[in-house]
């Protein structure tokens, strides 16, 4: 139709963990990123979150790099999945920028604001 333009790129959906040297790709090959920061909040304590448990403390920095794939001029987009996360965008938008859990650790948020 006039007027109507949709955008027939790729993302990548769950775009988590990137490595520092992948952030820039994204916006040079047109391909959006579609993050879901409550994912951080997997348990309601930041002692108990699994990413501690699965990820080693070099992984972990790879973690939720919004920051940087907006500052590289990526499209960044926030998700839900279901009952695993929550259906509250405002919800996604506290946990990708306070990056803390329920119980408000850690002090200070999870990780750098990458």
């Amino acid at each position: 139709e006039k007027g109507v333009k949709l955008n027939k790129g790729f993302s990548i959906d769950h775009c988590d963990t990137t490595a520092a040297a992948d952030v820039a790709r994204p916006a040079k090959l047109g391909i959006s990123c579609n993050l879901t920061p409550d994912f951080l909040a997997a348990t309601e304590t930041w002692e108990t979150n699994p990413y501690l448990m699965v990820y080693d403390s070099e992984t972990a920095k790879e973690l939720w790099r919004c920051k940087s794939f907006i500052d590289n001029g990526a499209n960044v987009a926030f998700g839900t999945d279901s009952y695993c996360s929550s259906y509250s965008p405002f919800v996604q938008m506290y946990r990708a920028t306070e990056r803390v859990l329920n119980d408000g650790q850690p002090e200070g948020g999870a990780l750098p604001m990458l």
